[in-house]
Parts: C-alpha cells; structure tokens; sequence
C-alpha cells in the first residue's frame, strides 16, 4: 500500500467516525421524540377514557396540573410550517401513532446506517494495521 492510498485510508476513516456521532446524535435527538409522543399518546388516551374525572395532565418536563377535563370536543394541533388544524382526540391518538411509526422507520434506518459504518470503520482500521 503506496502513502496516497494509506492517506485516502485515514481520510475515509475521519469521515467515517463524523458520520457515525452525527447518525449517533439524530438516532438519540428521534429516541427523545419518540419518548414525547409515547407520553402525548398515554395523554390523550387517559383524557378520553377519564372524562369528567380529575386527573394529572403533563404540561412537560415533569410539570402536572390538576385539572378535570368535562368535554374534550377539538383539539388544536400543529400539522407543519405553523400551521394549526383542529381534529377530534381520536384524530389526534392516530395522528401521534403515526408520527411514532415514522420515527421508529427512522430509528432502524439510522441504526442499519450506524452500523453499516461501524463495518466499514473496522475494515479501514484493519487496513491501516489499527485495533
């Protein structure tokens, strides 16, 4: 191996292991998201089913309010770019499972992806006689 090739190597590898903390950083930023909507989804299932019982509502961060929730007609919910359409809480439980679907999609995508680079980071290091 001529020193051209050995420092494509080495270049490679660098790229490699930037990739790999950024696939890293968004797969742990999508798990916190994923968290959230799992926490809105128990809501709004709790608010439909305990009507007119009072109950503990998440406001976030650890933050509740007591409150007792008699009529849950419309819900306002953001769909993208600022814009608010109000839905039914029905609407709103499949509107959250669906943005959970996609987002676990994109958690295996990014884990296939993370270790697809993992792979190809041993190669390199093997290549380069690096352990």
């Amino acid at each position: 191996m001529n020193e051209k090739e050995i420092q494509l190597m080495v270049y490679e590898y660098e790229l490699l292991e930037k990739r790999y903390e950024e696939v890293k950083a968004m797969r742990d930023n999508l798990a916190l998201l994923l968290k959230e909507y799992k926490s809105l989804e128990v809501t709004l299932e709790n608010i439909n089913k305990e009507k007119g019982k009072e109950m503990l509502l998440p406001l976030g961060t650890g933050v509740y309010i007591k409150t007792k929730i008699d009529n849950v007609g419309k819900l306002y919910v953001n769909v993208g770019a600022n814009v608010v359409v109000t839905k039914s809480i029905e609407e709103t439980i499949d509107k959250v499972k669906g943005e959970k679907k996609k987002i676990k999609d994109e958690i295996v995508k990014l884990d296939e992806e993370r270790k697809a680079i993992k792979a190809r980071l041993k190669e390199l290091a093997t290549g380069l006689g690096v352990q």
